[in-house]
């Protein structure tokens, strides 16, 4: 297990004895694309038995695009294509909560929050005692706040992001606008707005 995922486990059981409501404790594990958000999210369930979401599976397209060039934003973020068929695919209900400003909600255009909610958030906090960790870019913006009770971001120095993401995605896929809205997200979330911050990279190295 890298540090990082060890740092998020030992923090999620210490959350897991404070008070709360009788329901799942929500973690959003947040991060630029390619910072290992996946990677700890995934030891950290096993290690404890957690609920895992990822925003990625509530990709939408931007509007006035096709399906494939949506694709490359998603795989910017550190997967591999729009999740087909999926419930938010279907729903087309995207947008954040009525008054959230623009400035604070850059990814508004890339993700269906009301979908996510529906769909598996809300269903996960009835059904789960444990932890749910809500793992993707942005999992902790405004329009989820009501439902995340902490949050992490996953630090990784940006040329290893970099490096990550050009083993991902082609030259003809390559999508600043994506970036530049990573951008402008995380300039509203800095990492000391976040509960705990996790290292993304191990020795300087790509997390495996």
């Amino acid at each position: 297990m890298s540090a990082g995922a060890a740092q998020l486990v030992a923090a999620v059981r210490a959350w897991l004895t404070e008070p709360r409501a009788g329901h799942g404790l929500v973690v959003a594990i947040d991060g630029y694309g390619a910072s290992g958000k996946t990677t700890i999210a995934a030891a950290a369930a096993r290690e404890l038995g957690a609920v895992t979401i990822h925003t990625d599976d509530f990709f939408r397209p931007a509007a006035g695009t096709d399906q494939a060039a949506a694709g490359t934003g998603r795989a910017a973020a550190g997967s591999s294509g729009v999740a087909a068929g999926t419930g938010a695919a279907a729903a087309g209900t995207g947008g954040v909560a009525a008054g959230t400003p623009a400035t604070q909600a850059p990814m508004a255009r890339y993700y269906d929050w009301a979908a996510l909610r529906k769909v598996a958030l809300e269903p996960a906090l009835a059904a789960a005692r444990g932890a749910i960790l809500l793992e993707g870019v942005s999992s902790s913006c405004p329009a989820l706040a009501d439902l995340v009770q902490r949050t992490v971001f996953v630090e990784t120095p940006e040329p290893v992001r970099l490096a990550r993401l050009r083993l991902r995605v082609s030259a003809q896929e390559w999508d600043e606008e994506w970036l530049a809205a990573e951008r402008e997200y995380f300039a509203t979330r800095p990492p000391e707005r976040f509960d705990l911050i996790v290292p993304g990279f191990t020795n300087g190295e790509p997390c495996p």
